[in-house]
């Protein structure tokens, strides 16, 4: 999640900062570390792998973003990993400084409305994963991944790559591969460099059946 502001301030005021190189494991599965980052340069992944050796991306986390927040309030194991794309900076709180930086409303605050909102997306997700053919899912992560309003023509650059797509949306590279060959058929996407090109939003969301709307949550 992203903070900003006092809760920003209140964070950094009781952390240590860190360095890491491109490909480091911020944090590891399954691991009972219980630490809290805020990543202040650089990107990063949030992912799982399956027994079979499926990966499977949950977020990208860039500068701005809280991260390790379960672990620490419930004391349990590692939900996934956050592995570093590239060289980057975090700054660290142990669990018993997060837990009392809770305690104050201007911290506690937006990460009650942030845990609101992650289970509103993830009954979203559940939703596609369970209704959803594979191109309905790949058309709502690109959509996704452009500003809500923004009808214009937008670039994603980079473009996310095929595989990661696949592993957003729970299935192949080569499904990825053949969805997005149609869109580009129908001149809804376009490779140009290595960047992609979305003409329109609304017209990409017109594909699905409720023109991309999000389901209602109670």
């Amino acid at each position: 999640m992203q903070i900003s502001g006092d809760a920003r301030a209140i964070f950094l005021a009781a952390a240590r900062e860190r360095s890491h190189a491109a490909g480091a494991a911020l944090i590891r599965e399954a691991d009972d570390s219980h630490d809290v980052f805020l990543m202040l340069d650089g990107t990063a992944d949030v992912l799982a792998h399956s027994p079979e050796g499926k990966m499977v991306i949950y977020a990208r986390v860039v500068p701005g973003d809280l991260v390790g927040m379960l672990a620490a309030i419930d004391g349990g194991a590692r939900s996934a990993s956050v592995v570093a794309r590239d060289q980057g900076r975090t700054a660290w709180v142990s669990r018993r400084d997060f837990l009392s930086l809770m305690e104050m409303p201007a911290f506690a605050r937006p990460l009650h409305l942030h845990f609101v909102s992650r289970i509103r997306s993830l009954s979203e997700r559940v939703y596609e994963f369970g209704t959803q053919l594979v191109r309905e899912r790949l058309v709502r992560e690109l959509l996704r991944q452009i500003p809500a309003g923004h009808d214009g023509p937008h670039r994603l650059d980079p473009a996310p790559a095929h595989l990661e797509l696949a592993a957003r949306i729970a299935t192949h590279r080569e499904a990825v591969s053949r969805e997005m060959s149609r869109l580009a058929r129908m001149g809804l996407v376009a490779r140009k460099g290595r960047a992609l090109h979305v003409p329109s939003r609304a017209e990409l969301a017109a594909t699905l059946e409720d023109g991309g709307e999000i389901r209602p949550e109670p």
